[in-house]
């Protein structure tokens, strides 16, 4: 704790940070792009087939352009007019408890933040959901790996939004849920991270963060610094 440096942003991770995951229905998303049908199963598999071996690479793909490329009924059709069909018949979400109230401190001290997710999703479509939920008028952008290509633990996700915002990784705190596609990922860059997890995994990328049970707890941790410095200057 005696050598965390108040952040001049902060980056966070989207499912099960900012927003917990209800539901998950990948052939319910389907079948609202190609109507209810017998391929609905087979397109379902083929697709958890092709995106596990991208991730193996660390590669992302979006579920709306491989749709449009695998069903011939929706060649013609533009992407973003799939996925705004897929994406609430996919995913329910909801605020992850204390997230706001943390983020909106975050952003009353002056701290710029911004939202870097793996999902086969647009960072469009996540706007909007993180809107939705109250947290969009507190971040600068949103990035997605089904934009870049890449997901996380990959470095490019990180550098495109570190140019973004135009700190350096040293002053910027970063908060995930995973270790070895958030942590991995912050960690090898030079930010600064914050792991939720209810329980301490014993893990050796666990020594690449500081592990906080919940939002409530980040909370204390930054008031804290913000504390501390206040003090010092």
């Amino acid at each position: 704790m005696l050598r965390l440096a108040p952040p001049a942003a902060v980056l966070l991770d989207v499912g099960d940070t900012l927003l917990v995951e209800e539901r998950f229905d990948l052939e319910a998303g389907i079948a609202a792009a190609v109507g209810q049908s017998a391929t609905v199963p087979a397109l379902a598999n083929a697709f958890r087939a092709d995106l596990a071996l991208n991730h193996r690479c660390h590669h992302e793909l979006s579920l709306a352009a491989w749709l449009q490329q695998h069903v011939p009924a929706l060649a013609t059709e533009s992407v973003d007019s799939i996925e705004d069909r897929v994406w609430p018949a996919v995913v329910s979400l909801a605020p992850a408890p204390g997230a706001l109230a943390v983020v909106t401190r975050l952003a009353s001290d002056g701290v710029r933040m911004a939202a870097i997710s793996n999902a086969a999703f647009s960072s469009h479509c996540l706007s909007r959901e993180l809107e939705r939920r109250r947290f969009g008028s507190y971040l600068a952008f949103v990035i997605s790996s089904a934009d870049v290509g890449r997901r996380k633990p990959h470095p490019e996700i990180f550098r495109q939004a570190l140019g973004r915002l135009g700190v350096d990784a040293s002053q910027v705190w970063f908060i995930g849920d995973t270790l070895a596609e958030d942590v991995a990922g912050a960690a090898a860059i030079g930010l600064e991270c914050f792991l939720l997890a209810a329980v301490a995994p014993l893990d050796e990328l666990a020594k690449c963060c500081r592990i906080i049970a919940n939002w409530s707890e980040f909370s204390a941790v930054y008031a804290t610094v913000a504390k501390r410095s206040s003090n010092a200057s």
